[in-house]
């Protein structure tokens, strides 16, 4: 046998390069110089196979994770959770013998939890996307990649899974009790996404450089990310009045019209509740508390974001909904009653326009007549 090239500890991953080729060899040292003397002894008596039977189910995930980690934002994301349901089921498990009966096991074993269907649907694809990522940069056979398309989606009424319910637009009457009890800035913002029939991360993102005000009647906001920007698709958002009005109460604080600060910031928001908090204290500071308040200045307890996440808006509105004792609802609920009064001002192509709702298909003559019957929503709803 050839002599073993030296392994480099790379990214918490040890590698090393035979023939100008890097191999993966995992996080384990020990079983990383085993892996290197089965890679060495391969490729000096086939030098023609690509695929090592050494690599796991597991070491694809992760290097998947590595690589492409960093689009999945969420703390708990789909893929974490894939990933670590797949390597709970098959952890020593070749790459190139994971085929389509082991994705039909692993989509079993998720409708058998009673999750929701789109959920699972979602879960398999991924895996799928997974191993032709895989396949590409040769990590594991293209065979493999196929084998994985063969397995079909849970059809509606014929498996154990859990339909998913539709997502009802929150009742008007229950929105406004829940405001009631919500922070200023929250009770803004949920009117603001309500009257621009937005997603909750596009009211979020919002800032006043962002936003078009040629036309006087209907402001026209172009977020700086929104949910097809990965399609080549534009977003624009129509403000009428009602939206109009609650911007400008913030636009003075994020520096004017020009400024790239966010409309809706919780450093703000806290400053305005310590304001409040002050005017209505009854009883005189104490000189211990004064002390104290000159100290936390220089090293707060707690750092706020320059702009709400869609978790922390979530949990605000969740904190209005337990002190109003209304039934539970979402801020994604918003969005449905803004497309509720939008469809019965303009019908359902206004209300596509102003939803944002796009079709590959739709020529540009139609675009032009929906963007018209967005204006109008916004005049008569936002």
């Amino acid at each position: 046998m050839g002599t073993l090239p030296k392994i480099r500890l790379k990214r918490g991953y040890y590698t090393f390069r035979l023939k100008g080729k890097d191999y993966h060899l995992g996080k384990d040292k020990a079983l990383a110089q085993k892996k290197a003397k089965a890679i060495l002894a391969q490729v000096l008596t086939d030098d023609v196979r690509p695929f090592p039977s050494f690599r796991t189910v597991e070491d694809v995930l992760l290097l998947y994770y590595r690589d492409n980690g960093q689009y999945y934002n969420s703390s708990n994301s789909t893929l974490k959770v894939v990933i670590r349901e797949v390597v709970f089921m098959y952890p020593d498990l070749s790459a190139s013998e994971f085929d389509s009966l082991c994705l039909e096991q692993y989509q079993l074993s998720l409708a058998e939890r009673r999750l929701a269907r789109s959920t699972i649907k979602d879960r398999v694809n991924l895996v799928k996307q997974i191993f032709r990522w895989a396949a590409k940069k040769k990590l594991a056979p293209t065979s493999v990649w196929q084998d994985l398309l063969t397995v079909d989606n849970l059809k509606r009424g014929r498996t154990a899974a859990k339909e998913p319910k539709p997502v009802p637009p929150v009742d008007r009457k229950i929105l406004g009790r829940t405001l009631k009890y919500a922070d200023p800035m929250i009770r803004d913002m949920a009117l603001l996404q309500l009257y621009g029939g937005m997603r909750p991360t596009e009211m979020l993102l919002i800032r006043p450089c962002d936003i078009d005000r040629g036309r006087n009647d209907v402001w026209v906001y172009t977020p700086l990310h929104h949910k097809t920007e990965n399609k080549g698709k534009s977003r624009c958002v129509f403000l009428g009045p009602k939206a109009q009005s609650i911007i400008k109460r913030y636009v003075d604080a994020t520096g004017g019209w020009e400024s790239s600060s966010y409309l809706f910031s919780p450093k703000r928001a806290q400053a305005a509740r310590a304001i409040r908090q002050r005017q209505s204290r009854k009883s005189k500071v104490q000189p211990s508390q004064q002390g104290r308040r000159a100290c936390d200045k220089d090293k707060p307890l707690r750092y706020y974001a320059d702009h709400y996440s869609k978790d922390s808006y979530r949990a605000a509105i969740n904190r209005a909904i337990i002190r109003a004792g209304v039934e539970h609802w979402t801020p994604y609920q918003i969005r449905h009653s803004a497309g509720t009064v939008a469809r019965r001002i303009a019908g359902l192509d206004g209300a596509q326009a102003f939803l944002g709702h796009s079709d590959a298909k739709t020529t540009e003559i139609y675009a032009e007549i929906d963007k018209e019957k967005a204006v109008v929503v916004a005049k008569k709803f936002g």
